[in-house]
């Protein structure tokens, strides 16, 4: 199992050992495979249009669309 967190603010997204500031995630998506209890859901960002990183949702306590609706509304208000 992944073992880290997330944590989202104005400035910043935290994932594990990783910090990104809202200025050089250049975009996002939240990847969904499979479906029901089997559903894995993995978020995709695209940094600097050079760097991608992947993490896994499956075993947080916030869904993908959580985390997707926080980056959305924090990165909104940084344009």
């Amino acid at each position: 199992k992944n073992s880290y967190q997330i944590f989202i603010d104005d400035e910043k997204i935290i994932l594990g050992k990783q910090t990104y500031t809202w200025s050089n995630v250049t975009d996002y998506l939240l990847m969904v495979k499979g479906s029901g209890r089997y559903e894995v859901d993995t978020l995709v960002l695209f940094i600097n249009d050079s760097k991608i990183m992947k993490y896994n949702l499956t075993y947080l306590n916030k869904s993908g669309l959580e985390i997707i609706s926080g980056i959305e509304y924090f990165k909104s208000i940084n344009k």
